[in-house]
């Protein structure tokens, strides 16, 4: 029994290694912070209205809202109170994603909390990784320890605790920087390639 347990691992996704990171940040700038939320917009697992309640109308943050157009017909009524003149509703597939990961100085994964997300590992937290977007999160299991352990963004425990978060980074673009700098030096662990390699060593052939 302890042999069979042994035998199973987890096996998270990953990011794809021709993904090219974006650029440093420049400490100097006073543009609007640019926030990037890519995924589900499904309330039962992605209800998103609390935290685009924060960021509704603040002139200091830009955010760009990238989901399935179909969804975003059958939702918009839920969300579409919170579209300002600060958010911009895009429908883009992969390969038109990369503009906005390069754009963006922060991935927002932060969506009420369900069962599903205390064990789900979206793919989108590793195209950030891939990317060197630095995460912002609410406590989601998996995903805040992906997070925390190698320091690459920022997990906070309520919604109200990313209004002050956003308006720290705004004016401090250093501590979007370390945050650069951490992705940088741990990305290439969470590839696609590394993660075949691990598969590849725990087949065992008898």
């Amino acid at each position: 029994r302890e042999r069979a347990k042994s035998a199973f691992s987890a096996l998270p996704p990953g990011f794809d290694s021709l993904q090219i990171p974006r650029e440093p940040y420049d400490l100097d700038s006073d543009n609007p912070l640019q926030l990037l939320y890519v995924g589900g917009i499904e309330p039962t697992v992605y209800d998103i209205s609390s935290f685009l309640s924060i960021i509704c109308g603040r002139r200091d943050v830009r955010l760009t809202l990238c989901c399935r157009a179909l969804e975003w017909e059958k939702y918009r009524h839920r969300y579409e109170m919170y579209i300002g003149d600060n958010v911009s509703l895009v429908h883009a597939n992969k390969d038109e994603l990369i503009e906005y990961y390069h754009q963006a100085d922060l991935s927002i994964m932060l969506m009420a909390g369900s069962e599903y997300m205390d064990f789900a590992i979206p793919v989108k937290l590793f195209e950030s990784i891939g990317y060197c977007v630095p995460i912002v999160s609410l406590g989601h299991k998996e995903v805040a320890d992906c997070i925390n352990t190698g320091d690459l963004g920022w997990v906070i425990n309520e919604f109200g605790e990313f209004d002050n978060l956003i308006t720290q980074l705004a004016e401090n673009r250093e501590l979007l920087a370390e945050k650069y700098s951490n992705l940088r030096a741990h990305r290439d662990r969470h590839s696609w390639k590394i993660r075949a390699s691990s598969a590849a060593s725990r087949l065992v052939l008898e």
